[in-house]
């Protein structure tokens, strides 16, 4: 089965179309996002860009600029330098801190949804091992006393026990991820008010100095100063509006995870394959087949015999065939619940290839699944069958080069 033709059967099988045209609706905004922000890159460089040259400017200007006062200027400028590095340094720790918090925040966000996930599954849990407490089926509530329940049973328990040790391990990390955003939240605060208090006495030094420097040509520096001020404010609305696609974007990608195969489609899938492995389990033992099979959370198939792996291509053919069977009979139990409508199933050669009793058995259990679900079973077959399961023999044979139709209904009694 190749990867395409397992998501085709998952997706049909399990109604996931809808999430399909989620993710690609998700996937198409993300594409928009990334040009978007692609976008405010290009122009904010471009900014920056005007803005350094007009440093440039602006540096070149200052040095032409003398003044009397000497000694005080080169006592500012010494104590701006000194500033300078450590509100810069103080600015990257910020920086760095807060984006420390928001992957602190993310993954804790993260951990939040796995719990309440977990929390649900737990609940979901203990209301279905309710039921076998109370003797009926935790899928259709009716009262049972076949043994195979009770591995269904022991293994909804042992699902239970999963999920609570999943949750206490959660709760654990989760522990974690709240003292470290409290640690990081503190350091923050720190940085901050020593920004702040750097960043006022640095104005005020600098615009000192400025007041002594800018004397004898302040409109060529007003000039300039207009061109950095404007571009400024035009890269901090730019900023922020990238912010705001940023933020966009990171939730995109969120809901990209969530709508693909690995997200909800998997949790979806995880939680109807206990329900498949058990029809396909019952259906083996109806057809007396001496293997187990199964379906792992990637939808692969695993067969056993006493617990040790057994590789598919050692089967004959004819017991592939009775596996592919069994799997597609299990299959068409669980889309005839999911659509009650469906009355036709029709299996084209289906049983060449299988010996005497493996075609009783087939058969069997076939008419048993005709009744059970109201459906009608079209077996196509090129050689006899035995009648005494079938209602009808549609025979078709070409004659004189056309095709001879012709139809028998048999008085048959229920096979037991």
């Amino acid at each position: 089965m190749t990867p395409n033709d397992k998501r085709i059967i998952i997706d049909k099988l399990f109604s996931m179309e809808i999430i399909n045209k989620m993710n690609e609706l998700v996937r198409r905004d993300l594409r928009e996002a990334k040009i978007n922000i692609d976008i405010y890159d290009r122009e904010i460089k471009s900014l920056e860009d005007t803005i350094k040259s007009a440093n440039k400017e602006l540096k070149l200007l200052k040095e032409k600029v003398k003044e009397d006062n000497t000694k005080r200027i080169q006592q500012i400028t010494e104590k701006l330098i000194t500033y300078k590095p450590k509100l810069e340094e103080a600015n990257e720790k910020l920086i760095k801190g807060k984006n420390k918090r928001a992957e602190i925040e993310k993954a804790y966000n993260i951990f939040h949804r796995k719990r309440g996930e977990i929390e649900t599954e737990i609940k979901e849990i203990k209301k279905k091992i309710a039921l076998f407490n109370k003797d009926q089926c935790p899928t259709c509530e009716t009262p049972f006393s076949e043994s195979r329940f009770d591995l269904i049973r022991g293994d909804l328990e042992d699902q239970l026990n999963n999920k609570n040790k999943e949750l206490e391990d959660l709760a654990i990390n989760e522990k974690k991820y709240q003292t470290a955003h409290e640690k990081v939240q503190e350091s923050i605060k720190k940085l901050s008010d020593f920004i702040l208090q750097v960043s006022s006495t640095y104005k005020s030094l600098y615009s000192e100095l400025m007041k002594l420097k800018e004397e004898d040509k302040p409109k060529e520096f007003d000039s300039i100063r207009n061109i950095i001020s404007k571009n400024t404010s035009k890269i901090q609305n730019k900023e922020k509006e990238k912010i705001g696609e940023d933020k966009k974007f990171s939730h995109l990608l969120i809901l990209e995870e969530l709508y693909s195969d690995k997200g909800v489609k998997k949790r979806v899938l995880e939680s109807y394959l206990p329900t498949l492995n058990r029809e396909v389990e019952y259906t083996l033992t109806e057809l007396h087949f001496p293997y187990r099979l199964r379906f792992n959370n990637d939808f692969d198939p695993i067969m056993q015999q006493l617990g040790i792996d057994v590789n598919v291509e050692t089967l004959s053919t004819g017991e592939k065939k009775r596996v592919d069977l069994a799997v597609l009979i299990s299959i068409i139990r669980m889309i005839k619940r999911k659509y009650p409508t469906l009355n036709i199933f029709m299996l084209d050669e289906a049983l060449s290839s299988i010996d005497g009793d493996g075609i009783y058995d087939i058969i069997g259990l076939l008419q048993k699944t005709s009744k059970e679900l109201n459906l009608n079973i079209f077996i196509i077959n090129h050689s006899p069958l035995p009648i005494e399961y079938f209602d009808y023999r549609i025979e078709i044979a070409k004659k004189d080069g056309f095709s001879d139709l012709s139809i028998e209904k048999f008085e048959t009694e229920e096979i037991e």
